[in-house]
């Protein structure tokens, strides 16, 4: 059974935020790779490439960052998260992801995710 997660540190620190769709790889028990589909509103496409933007949320300014949607994935080593992202993605349900500030580690998920 997955452990439940803890707390965030501080619930204030910056965060990357996105919504849509996931395609999940279950490597082991506690380790997967997540493909974001992204949500039209957190997509942008550029010289015919296709791209996930990840919006700030907490920082002082406005800051963004884009991840190229067919090369990146993101891994999960968090058991109740990758639970979590399964039956998502088994039920095509839109979510919200807050990443870190370096866009490496899921902080929070909203299931299902609401504007």
């Amino acid at each position: 059974m997955p452990k439940e997660p803890k707390a965030l540190e501080n619930a204030d620190d910056p965060v990357y935020v996105t919504q849509g769709t996931v395609q999940i790889e279950r490597l082991t028990e506690t380790k997967a790779e997540i493909f974001i589909n992204p949500a039209s509103d957190y997509a942008v496409k550029h010289n015919e490439e296709d791209y996930i933007v990840f919006v700030g949320a907490g920082f002082p300014r406005l800051e963004s960052r884009l991840f190229d949607r067919k090369k990146k994935s993101f891994t999960v080593q968090q058991g109740y998260f990758i639970e979590m992202l399964t039956k998502a993605a088994f039920a095509r349900t839109k979510i919200e992801i807050k990443m870190d500030a370096g866009c490496t580690k899921i902080m929070a998920l909203k299931i299902p995710a609401v504007p």
